[in-house]
């Protein structure tokens, strides 16, 4: 890749600065009232969940994701 000028993610991925929010599971965007961003000074999201809440909510929907995404091997056996 690097000979055809081609950039690969791991290039990109230096280049950009990760969200600090992002990045520790503490921004939720699982409603149209956010995205909501856990600080100190705002410790509660929008819907009253707290950091812990909405670390867990985002665990699950990417278990879930990752889940439903192999779900059609299932259906082909």
């Amino acid at each position: 890749a690097k000979d055809d000028g081609i950039s690969t993610a791991f290039e990109r991925s230096s280049l950009i600065k990760p969200c600090p929010f992002g990045s520790q599971g503490l921004c939720c965007k699982n409603c149209t009232m956010g995205p909501c961003r856990i600080t100190d000074k705002t410790p509660k999201g929008v819907c009253g969940v707290n950091g812990a809440t909405i670390v867990a909510r985002n665990f699950i929907r990417m278990i879930a994701a990752g889940a439903v995404a192999h779900s059609d091997l299932i259906w082909i056996q």
